[in-house]
């Protein structure tokens, strides 16, 4: 059966975003990215023109309310203040390049107020998505605390001898090509300390964006815009899914590699799923090495992802660690957040 012509449709987002109407034009562009068409040759340079508006559109969108998003953050910040007892302070400072921004909630770092760190380094419109970012951890995290459910991570003398075994070749590589013992656990203990705080923050990460689509949906254009900007940063600056998986120059063998390439795809699905049909972030990190592992974490994520309660997130790690096979990568141990007594009313 031959499709409409998507053409008209393109035409009418053009039209209303030049005459001001962004949300009227984003919704014409949802209809339009729904379209049966929208894979076929044939149409691809109208949804290649299409993706282009988007961007513009979502840009305006997030400009036009940056107000209402800053008022909308500033009764969240006032909300977890209330609740957790402690002050929020936000800090927009230069971080190292591979930081965006940062948290450190009150009790767990020795403060007496919750410290938030964002990049001045970033655009503006994406500041606001970072911040809104750590302001979700705080907040999840003392639910999870209140529902007896959250927990820190540690490695002890088990985790470490699993890790040793992961690395097995490579430490016999590396002994024949001379390297010292002290050396090789070193590089050992760094790689896999980066590639254990992808696997813990990753499941929190998909969670905590979650909670921002559905709490905060004045949020949804600097979200895309975020992501966006996230996505192009990562293919200026990451080898591909192929290169990634050639190297030789790296500690880290092959399998956890997939490990970690497949939690970068599953994240990329999730924010796909965000803006159906419009988005395809997930394509760049695509390959058949790949691909089994992340569907399985994505085939999780969808069947509990709705029905999530406070503190699953830390169930989620557990299944996504279960799924790669690296639930013995750590050990952890609930703890309960302290509130402050509240204090008496000021005369």
């Amino acid at each position: 059966m031959r499709t409409a012509d998507p053409i008209p449709q393109c035409n009418l987002a053009i039209i209303l975003h030049n005459h001001g109407r962004p949300e009227e034009s984003l919704s014409a562009l949802e209809q339009l990215f729904s379209h049966p068409g929208r894979h076929d040759q044939q149409h691809a340079p109208i949804f290649e023109q299409a993706t282009n508006l988007h961007f513009e559109v979502q840009k305006t969108l997030a400009q036009k309310r940056s107000a209402e998003v800053a008022r909308a953050l500033d009764e969240v910040r006032r909300s977890i203040e209330g609740v957790s007892g402690y002050p929020i302070r936000i800090q927009i400072e230069p971080l190292s390049p591979a930081a965006d921004g940062c948290v450190a909630i009150a009790p767990l770092s020795g403060r007496d107020y919750h410290l938030i760190r964002c990049s001045s380094q970033l655009p503006p419109l994406v500041r606001h998505h970072v911040i809104a970012h750590e302001l979700a951890h705080i907040q999840l995290e003392f639910e999870a605390s209140a529902a007896g459910k959250a927990r820190h991570f540690f490695t002890d003398h088990h985790v470490r001898k699993f890790i040793s075994g992961l690395y097995a070749e490579q430490k016999a590589e590396l002994r024949q090509q001379g390297w010292k013992h002290d050396a090789i656990e070193r590089a050992v203990c760094e790689d896999f300390g980066f590639l254990q705080a992808v696997l813990l923050n990753r499941p929190m990460d998909l969670v905590v964006e979650t909670w921002i689509r559905r709490h905060l949906p004045c949020l949804s254009a600097a979200q895309f815009i975020a992501f966006q900007f996230n996505h192009d940063l990562d293919q200026a600056m990451m080898l591909s899914p192929t290169e990634n998986l050639a190297r030789t120059d790296t500690v880290r063998p092959v399998a956890l590699r997939r490990v970690s390439l497949a939690l970068d795809c599953v994240r990329a699905w999730v924010h796909d799923s965000f803006f159906p049909g419009v988005t395809a972030f997930s394509q760049s990190h695509r390959h058949p090495d790949v691909l089994p592992l992340a569907q399985k974490l994505w085939a999780h994520w969808q069947r509990v992802s709705s029905s999530l309660a406070p503190g699953d997130e830390y169930a989620l790690i557990d299944a996504f660690a279960n799924i790669l096979g690296l639930s013995q990568a750590y050990e952890s141990k609930t703890y309960s957040l302290t509130v402050p007594p509240a204090r008496p009313p000021q005369n």
